[in-house]
Formats: structure tokens, sequence, C-alpha cells
């Protein structure tokens, strides 16, 4: 395209310094002829020029978009269509990050799991299995939509970000999750009872000062482990320094 423009122009050059002198009509009518049709010709020129320029354009967002489906189903868990390992690091770090930046809001952190899933599964099957953390899942996402984040952080193992939540609110959070799971009923098929009682352990941490992520979640994990110990279907939270 730049060479045609510079060919343009220096036909442009010489037609004006042929204008110059004196000519004929005839000549002067032959010029112009010569004028408008390279003028035509740079015309279509640019215009096909326009039409690869918006079909570059086109491709190019429609890789984009591409790019961007792609790197979220690689934070997508395939099974529960909640966030994955990989959605939850990224998304506890950003919150880190801006505690450590100067946020001096509160951040909450549950990490919970399903109690003897291991049971239900070599009782039920792998297929039942999976139906349980699926409905597990969707308890998460009902109850944390407007407040938190939450993944699977692996296995029957899943994790809750609150930010801007207090301990106090995120037990409030945690509780639902707990009764939730306790109400919830799942059937096997072709069978009118539905199976043994599901419950969950929790336990909830809060952001301290230029922690690590990595050890934000130890500590809550650490109380999860306590929630067990106790006697799993409860809620271990971090004491208050308050």
């Amino acid at each position: 395209m730049s060479e045609g423009s510079e060919h343009y122009q220096s036909f442009l050059e010489q037609g004006i310094e042929k204008l110059h002198h004196n000519h004929s009509e005839d000549d002067i009518k032959s010029m112009l002829s010569s004028l408008l049709e390279q003028t035509q010709k740079t015309t279509e020129l640019t215009q096909a020029f326009q039409c690869q320029i918006n079909e570059a354009h086109t491709e190019i967002s429609s890789l984009r978009n591409e790019l961007q489906s792609v790197q979220k189903e690689m934070t997508i868990d395939q099974l529960t269509q909640i966030s994955n390992r990989r959605g939850f690091d990224t998304q506890l770090q950003q919150e880190v990050d801006k505690r450590n930046a100067g946020n001096a809001e509160p951040l909450t952190l549950i990490v919970t799991d399903i109690d003897h899933f291991k049971r239900f599964n070599d009782q039920y099957g792998h297929v039942m299995g999976d139906k349980i953390l699926q409905s597990f899942a969707k308890i998460l996402q009902h109850i944390c939509t407007e407040s938190g984040f939450c993944a699977r952080y692996g296995g029957e193992e899943f994790v809750v970000i609150l930010p801007n939540c207090d301990l106090q609110q995120a037990t409030a959070v945690a509780e639902k999750i707990r009764v939730a799971t306790e109400r919830m009923e799942i059937k096997q098929r072709n069978q009118p009872d539905a199976i043994d009682q599901l419950t969950t352990s929790l336990g909830i941490a809060l952001y301290q000062a230029q922690e690590s992520a990595t050890s934000f979640i130890d500590r809550a994990d650490t109380y999860l482990y306590g929630a067990k110990q106790s006697g799993r279907n409860r809620t271990v939270v971090e004491p208050s320094t308050e």
C-alpha cells in the first residue's frame, strides 16, 4: 500500500508539472483522463487495504476471545464447574496483594471438606461420589455468590475466599454451608431413599498483615483439622485477637 501511495503521489506531481506548460485541449483531456483512472485505481487499492485491515482486526478479536475462553477453562474444575486450584491460587494472591499494598479491609478464608467422603465413595460408587461433589459445589455457589469466591481445592476439599468479611461474618457463612450440607438429600438412581446424611467440617482463618498466601491457607487448614479432630460437622474459627 505504501508503494501504491508513492506511485500515485509521483503521478500527481508529474501531471501538475505538465499542466504548467502549454498543451492542447486534447493533451489536457488525456492527462485528466489518466489522472481520473489513476485516482480510481488508488481508491480501489485503498479500499482493498482497508478490507484487509478490518479482516485482520476481526481475526485478532476472534483469537483474543478464544484465548480468554481457553484461559477461563484452565481455571474451571470440569466436574463441579466452579473454580479449580489454579483459579483459586490466582484469586487469593490478588486479594493478598491488595492487603499488602495497603487495603485495610479484612480477608477471611474458609477451608472445608465433606466428612467421610471416602466411605461414601466406597459404599455408593464413584458416580455417586461425583454427584456428591457437584451438589456440594452448588451449595457453595448459592451461598457465596455475593459474598465470596469458592473453588474446589482438590479431591473433596473446597475453599471459600471472603473479601471484606471479618471472622464473625465468615462464621455465619460457614454455618450456612454446614447446615445446608446437613439438609442436602441425594438419591441414587432408581432408589426411593436418599443416601446417608452428608456433613462437612470447616476451618476459618483471618489474613494477617504481610502473610504469604501459603501461610494463610495452612492456618485455615489447621482449623479444619481441628474441626475434624473435634468430631466433624462443625466449624472451628481462628481465635479473635480483639
